[in-house]
Formats: C-alpha cells, structure tokens, sequence
C-alpha cells in the first residue's frame, strides 16, 4: 500500500504538472535585464581539467558542474531548494503528469528548444540517452538510478513515458539526467562511443554556451549558444584557466588575471577579505565530504579492526580545527548533517584514541617484534601508501597530519603526491592501497552508487566494499514509501558503516569561494556556484 507521506509528495507534483504550460515555462531572468550590462568576460581559476563532456563517461564532480554550460537535462532543481526534499522546475520538460497508480510518468518536452546545430530536441534523445545509461557496455557510473524503471518509451516527438516496477519515492528525481544529440550517434556502436571525437569536442549542445576552445590542462572557454531557447545570458564569455597550485590559484584573484576562485584555503579568507576590497566571499553549505579510501581487497584492509584502528589512531578534530578555521566539521559517514530525514544524529564521530587502536592492531597480530618504532606481523611491516592530489594543498596537508598520527601507533603511512585525473584513473583502476578523496553527495539520497556491491563492477564502489547487511538495507530503504520506516533502516545503515569503517571518514566542507564584486547576480546553493550563470552580469566600473 502507499504510504500517506509519498502521496502527498507526488500530488503535489502531479498538480504542479496539470498547470498551463505558460506557467511552467517561465523566465529565467528576474525582469531587470534591460538594467543589466550584456557582455563581457568571466574568467575562473579551477584545481583540475575535465575528464569527459560526455555524461556517460565523466566521473568528477565538477565536470557536471562544467557540462551545465553545454547540456541540459530533463528538468532542473528549483534555487529554492530544501535539501529534505526535491523540488523541480521545468527544463527540456515543460511539464510532467503521473499516472493514478504513480507507475508511470510522461514528460512533454518543450517544442522550441533546438541542438546548436539547428537540429530539434525531442523525445529521440531523451529515449537514446536513457538507453545508453542503462547499456553495460557503456558501464554508465549512475546506472543504478534506473533500477525501478521498466520501460521508457516515446509517445511522439514531445512526449515521453516512463513506466516503473514499483512506486517508489524518487521516481522524478531518477528521470532526470543530462540529455545527449541522438544525431551525432546515429551511426555509433556502444562500443565506439567511449573514443568518440564528441567526448572532447561537444559541438553539438543544448545550454546557454558552446565550447569555444579546450586546451587539455590549461584553458576551456564558453561562448553563448545562439540557439539557446530560454533567456539568452548576460556574459559572452567564460573561460577557466586550469591552475593546480593553490597560490598561483589566489596569486591570479589577487591581481584580477582571473575573478572567480572556488575551494579558497580557509587559512586565507580573513587577509582577502581584508586586503582585497574588490572581492566578496561566498560562503555557503556544500554536500561533499572528504575520506581516507581503504582498498579493501589488500591484505591489510580485509580487516575491520585495522581499519577501525586506523581511525581511532587519527586525529580528525584537530586536522579540522587546524586547517579548516571553521568551515568544516568531523564527519561521521556518507549522509550530510543537512539530511535532517537521514541522518543518525546519535552516533559521534569515533574518539581520538591511540592506545585503544594500538590494542585493536595488537589484536590483528601486529606488534612491534624488533623494537623499531614499527609495527610488525610475520616479517613484514605495517605500511602502505597513502595517495592524495597535488591540487589539493589542504589534502597535502592533512595527508602530512595523519602520516605524523599513524607513525605514533606504529603504522607507517608513505605519501603519494600526483595529479588529480592520475589519481581518480588509478583509483578506477584499483591501483592504489589508500587515497584520501572526496565525493560530492547528490540531491537525490541513494547511496547504491558508492556502497552497495553491485557497484563494484559498474559504479563507484571503487574500494571494492561488500557486506551483505549494507545491500540489504540499502534495497529494503529504496523501496520503502513510509517515512519513519525509511528513517530507521538509513540509521541502521549508518550504524552498519560506522562500526565496519570502510572509510575513515574525515570532514564534511563548506564551500567558501571567492569572486569579484563586479559580478552580480550569483545564487549559490549545495552543488556549486554555477548555478545559474545564465542571470549573471558585470557591472560597469
């Protein structure tokens, strides 16, 4: 039976969806545009390049972040937007209806949107990109988001229907996904697709801007797309200038070679702030957190008590009191404090503790047998290497932090400084035995995409992390429509990772941003600042 609390949320947007399509087109200005400066240039600093502009092999945060530039999806994410629930306006759909049952949802697409190449967008593509997402040749990192979907089928050229195995509660938020020109793949096998010239050269788009120029490593300009169907953007150009070295980073704010820094060390926002009356700070919740990764399928770290040991071994209030100067927070496992539905307040983050995980270590059979400060366990020491990204001053720096912890309960962690695509390929490839990363949680909440099994072959279970118990209650809360029988089986699923500790679990972040004051306009909100760069504009000095 279905639970009071789903219905609710689907009439609601089952009568958002009966609304006249003049409502639900709306504009995306905020009607002073005639007050506002058209033109100009913004240009962006960014840690790292992009992987892929294709969404079915781009595996970064921020390369979705980047692609809104060039593609939109089905519909979009209201500014609004409560982090308890979705709350969507139209996009390529102008308007969506569900069936009854809420087994099936139609979407009917906006009829004067067109690729940038003159071409109409229409319910072709949005059919070929689903079917490419579901494909196990293409091995689509977020396949699992279709798992309740049984068919999708066109009607006509502007609507389209998903029919579902079961009800469930994110069905919208499971259909929305970045639609790609069907066109350009006409004649494309799955297997061809992945070395694709459209990968690196999207020239064919949907967004406000097309790509002008990418300089792999160094350089990726927009321009604005003139078949850009909704209000055209205020600023002609962005570019982002690709700098790994966080100083340069700030050297290029400081003298207004770039306006626009994102991730700014915390340890710097008191003296820009001070020194640089020209910028504003944007400060602002985020959705990720940062993690040491365990390899699990390496020896050391098959062992719950190691990995356990290792935490409690670490010094995870002092890394965030002395590097983050309050804009992070301890973390205690991968639902964000924010998720006010989800998250299991109860558990506290495991205490600092090196004498309890020494006795765990001891426990595992690792003494220090020939009195040299190392631990040991049949001829062999306990050491590993820890991998971080040379992007990432402040992952350098905790990294030095918890090499100095480890060393005093015997462990002896050697660090790896490369670059950060090196270090998300070789983490894909399994090739590392311990990383410290970050993941920048969805709006949507399902963790099956990093933690349940199945994601090891095609998803983001890259630590290759299996238990039984975590499937289960990660199946059991996706089908569960009661919101208080949901909430219980998250907590569990909390506690389950709290007590295996297949991470350890570091901090959740702020985001804290830096831009010049010229730039108005800027709504920011949990998965970036580039929210809505279409509204932006550049006052006149």
């Amino acid at each position: 039976m279905r639970r009071t609390t789903l219905i609710c949320f689907l009439v609601a947007l089952f009568l958002f969806s009966c609304s006249s399509d003049k409502d639900n087109k709306g504009s995306k200005n905020d009607g002073n545009s005639l007050q506002k400066k058209n033109g100009g240039t913004v240009v962006s600093a960014i840690s790292s390049d992009i992987d892929s502009w294709n969404t079915l092999f781009s595996q970064q945060s921020h390369g979705e972040e980047l692609r809104r530039f060039l593609f939109l999806k089905t519909l979009t994410y209201n500014e609004n937007l409560k982090i308890r629930g979705s709350d969507f306006r139209p996009c390529l759909a102008h308007s969506w209806r569900f069936s009854e049952d809420f087994l099936n949802v139609t979407l009917y697409l906006q009829e004067n949107l067109r690729w940038s190449d003159g071409v109409p967008i229409t319910a072709h593509d949005v059919l070929f990109t689903y079917q490419k997402m579901i494909d196990p040749v293409i091995g689509y990192p977020h396949f699992s988001r279709f798992d309740f979907v049984d068919t999708c089928r066109v009607i006509n050229d502007y609507e389209i229907k998903f029919h579902f195995k079961e009800v469930y509660a994110n069905e919208l938020d499971h259909i929305n996904f970045e639609v790609l020109p069907k066109h350009v793949f006409d004649r494309v096998s799955s297997e061809e697709m992945r070395d694709h010239p459209f990968n690196e050269n999207p020239s064919v788009v949907s967004g406000p801007y097309r790509l002008k120029r990418w300089e792999r490593g160094q350089l990726i300009e927009f321009e604005k797309n003139p078949e850009y169907g909704f209000s055209k953007p205020h600023i002609d150009r962005f570019i982002f200038r690709v700098i790994p070295n966080q100083i340069s980073r700030l050297t290029s704010l400081k003298t207004g070679s770039v306006q626009l820094v994102q991730s700014v060390s915390p340890e710097q926002v008191e003296s820009l702030q001070k020194d640089n009356p020209n910028l504003n700070m944007l400060i602002y919740p985020s959705l990720s957190y940062e993690y040491i990764g365990w390899l699990h399928d390496h020896p050391l770290f098959k062992d719950r008590r190691i990995r356990r040991a290792m935490t409690m071994g670490i010094n995870r209030r002092q890394i965030v009191d002395a590097l983050f100067h309050g804009y992070a927070r301890e973390c205690i496992g991968p639902v964000h404090p924010a998720r006010k539905d989800f998250y299991n307040s109860r558990l506290k983050p495991l205490p600092y503790d090196p004498e309890q995980a020494k006795s765990l270590l001891a426990e595992a059979g690792w003494t220090d047998g020939n009195d040299d400060g190392i631990l040991d366990k049949e001829g062999k020491n306990l050491s590993f290497v820890l991998k971080t990204n040379i992007n990432s001053q402040l992952r350098i720096d905790a990294a030095t932090m918890i090499q100095a912890d480890l060393k005093k309960i015997g462990v002896k962690a050697v660090l790896e400084i490369v670059e950060f695509n090196v270090m998300i390929a070789q983490q894909t490839a399994r090739d590392y035995e311990a990383l410290i990363s970050g993941w920048s949680m969805n709006i949507t909440f399902d963790p099956t995409d990093i933690w349940h099994s199945k994601s090891i072959a095609s998803g983001y279970n890259e630590h290759n992390y299996a238990n039984a118990a975590v499937d289960s209650l990660i199946d059991l809360g996706r089908r569960t429509l009661d919101k208080d029988k949901s909430r219980h089986i998250w907590y569990r699923f909390q506690e389950v990772l709290y007590e295996d500790q297949p991470y350890t679990f570091l901090y959740v972040k702020d985001h804290v941003d830096a831009i010049d004051n010229r730039i108005k306009g800027v709504k920011t909100w949990p998965k970036g600042v580039y929210y809505n760069m279409e509204e932006w504009w550049i006052e006149e000095p």
